[in-house]
């Protein structure tokens, strides 16, 4: 019998070699069916879902990297830096990975020692309800705050470098500059107004991932470029507006006023040089600031002006031909009745000319030439001095205040109105209205932003003055100006006054309206532009219900008149300011400016100016007392003593 063949367990015989040809027909049906599998899971790899796990390899391998664009600097008009944008650390935690209540517990009870806020315990609750991977802690922390979490070491705990906005001035020009938010995107003022162009285009790059997690770089370039955002050039000069804001809080404080503000515009070309408000506020610490501190005053806020709206009606009656400087007008005793208004001087008033009626600021005159004027030409000139309109200055908030239609302007509010009242303004109306009489009539658009600057600080577009139009002949402009002249050196501006220069301006003073006109609360004001022959400065005070004294010309004017001397004193272009001083009887002849009170280096400054020779340097010392006295005229050969004191040291 074949060997080969063997029994089953029916006793029948089985072929060993045909059941081994049917194990391998199965072994390679097996790896038949697995070859193919592998083909089809290749084919669907490979083809049909390639892109599906591409991008599962990539979020393996690669690693998406942000590139933020850095934010614009601002400048001021001399290329001082106002804000620029700096390193902050800002750190997070990981409840997810970190887990140890006492290695939390730490980072809570630092986190409250830097910002004096949370608890440990509040923390750490909150801390603990968070569902997620990720957890603020504190953020925008300087690099000597920051220092305080270096000893923690612990998995978890995230730390993260953030560009965050630094003001160079602190509070100085906060309303005008404005502030941004945590995340550098702009709240207020110009920051806001021009977020888009300081803010540029953020991009991002992919880096390669080792096993390790680590970030490889690679030539692989952003797939969109980074635009860092533009820089701005302001036309404010930080100079004039940290002396704006240091005498308007001096102001504000003396008077008891509930807040007040301040605003200087270059009339020949409409460039605001300060503005300011009180009280203002620090952009770089806004986490416990009031919104009320943020408001540009300046802009946002409206006020009927009193007196110093005077300036329009006087123009009108000039320029319609209804009286001119020397006309003789009458005041009716001081008082005058109509259909049941009572209209009141603060002095009795008889028959005195156009220009003393300006000086001792008669209601009752006032109302009268308002009276004369018809309401439809009325209405033209308040309208054409930028009253009731938008200048569009480009910073956020601005109000166009309120005025009467023609039809609106019967008989009592043209007699009111005439003296400012029944009509809402803004300080930036206000003081552009000086500056166009300033102007010889012509009223510019006032502007805050004069470039536009590139990456490398070159001017992409610069902005020009903007003429809107002429507001009364240059004539008229001129009669005004001695008018106003005549407020500081002879009536109620004499406050603003300084030897040796001559001052135009007009005082202010109106009760404050809510559902009626209160006997209590009161808006002060001064608005005027200096030297009065050549003016290179318009400028206006408005102090918000001021206590005691009520009045503008004893509360505004001294403002006006302090802000002046401290600019000329530091102007590096002083000559221009004391040309006045030097306009006397003979051509060897000045007028002695007043130097009292001032440091000895700006006292310097103007003394030089005039032609005089300063050998001695006490930059600590100011002056006391002067030889010749101030106003007296003097020879230009003539020598001037001066007694030094010790400057007091500020606490």
């Amino acid at each position: 019998m074949d060997n080969n063949f063997k029994h089953n367990e029916n006793n029948e015989f089985i072929n060993p070699q045909k059941q081994k040809f049917w194990k391998l027909i199965f072994v390679f049906a097996l790896l038949g069916f697995g070859f193919g599998a592998l083909i089809v899971r290749l084919v669907n790899l490979q083809i049909i879902d390639k892109d599906k796990y591409r991008k599962i390899a990539r979020i393996q391998h690669e690693s998406k990297v942000n590139l933020k664009a850095e934010r614009g600097n601002i400048y001021d008009r001399k290329g001082r830096l106002l804000a620029s944008t700096i390193k902050s650390y800002s750190f997070a935690l990981d409840p997810t990975i970190l887990k140890d209540k006492n290695e939390i517990l730490n980072i809570c009870n630092l986190v409250s020692i830097i910002t004096g806020k949370k608890s440990p315990t509040e923390l750490y609750r909150r801390i603990k309800n968070t569902k997620g991977a990720f957890v603020w802690l504190v953020r925008g922390l300087m690099p000597t705050q920051a220092k305080i979490f270096d000893s923690i070491k612990v998995r978890g705990f995230i730390r993260i470098i953030e560009p965050k906005r630094n003001y160079l001035y602190g509070s100085i020009a906060s309303q005008v500059i404005g502030c941004t938010d945590i995340d550098n995107r702009g709240l207020t003022g110009i920051e806001l107004s021009y977020d888009s162009l300081l803010r540029g285009a953020d991009s991002y790059v992919i880096m390669l991932r080792d096993a390790a997690g680590r970030l490889i770089p690679t030539p692989t370039t952003a797939l969109k470029r980074v635009n860092n955002g533009y820089s701005l050039k302001l036309t404010i000069d930080i100079e004039l507006q940290r002396i704006a804001e240091y005498e308007l809080q001096l102001g504000v404080k003396k008077s008891k006023a509930d807040a007040g503000t301040v605003l200087i515009i270059n009339p020949r070309n409409g460039e605001i040089l300060a503005m300011a408000s009180e009280p203002n506020y620090d952009p770089n610490n806004i986490k416990t600031i009031s919104s009320a501190n943020m408001r540009n005053r300046a802009i946002t806020d409206i006020y009927e002006p009193g007196s110093t709206f005077k300036l329009i009606t006087a123009a009108a009656a000039l320029e319609e031909g209804i009286a001119n400087s020397k006309t003789i007008l009458n005041g009716h005793g001081g008082t005058v009745y109509y259909d049941g208004y009572k209209i009141t001087d603060e002095h009795i008033t008889g028959k005195i000319s156009f220009t003393e009626a300006m000086a001792i600021s008669s209601n009752v005159i006032f109302s009268h030439l308002a009276y004369r004027i018809p309401p439809n030409k009325l209405f033209k000139y308040v309208r054409d001095f930028g009253f009731g309109l938008l200048y569009g200055i480009t910073l956020s908030g601005e109000a166009k205040g309120k005025i009467k239609s023609p039809a609106e302007l019967d008989a009592v509010s043209r007699r009111f109105l005439g003296f400012g009242y029944g009509i809402s303004v803004t300080p930036l109306q206000m003081a552009n209205a000086f500056a166009a009489i300033a102007n010889n009539g012509t009223m510019m658009k006032p502007y805050i932003v004069s470039a536009l600057l590139n990456d490398n600080q070159n001017i992409v577009k610069s902005f020009s003055p903007i003429k809107i139009r002429r507001v009364v002949s240059e004539n008229t402009a001129k009669e005004l100006t001695s008018m106003l002249v005549s407020v500081v050196e002879k009536g109620t501006g004499k406050e603003a006054g300084m030897i040796g220069m001559q001052i135009a301006g007009k005082t202010g003073t109106a009760q404050i309206f809510d559902s009626s006109y209160s006997k209590k609360h009161y808006t002060a004001s001064f608005a005027g532009y200096f030297p009065a022959e050549n003016p290179q400065i318009a400028m206006l005070i408005v102090l918000d219900k001021p206590k005691g004294n009520i009045y503008g010309g004893s509360t505004a004017a001294p403002i006006f008149r302090n802000i002046a001397r401290s600019w000329i004193a530091l102007s590096d272009n002083i000559a221009r300011f004391v040309s006045d001083a030097k306009t006397a009887q003979t051509n060897n002849d000045i007028y002695m400016p007043d130097l009292r009170g001032l440091d000895f280096f700006s006292a310097k400054k103007i003394i030089g100016a005039l032609g005089f020779i300063c050998e001695d340097s006490k930059s600590n010392f100011v002056i006391a007392k002067q030889k010749p006295k101030p106003g007296s005229l003097i020879q230009s050969s003539k020598k001037i003593i001066v007694k030094l004191s010790p400057a007091k040291k500020n606490n």
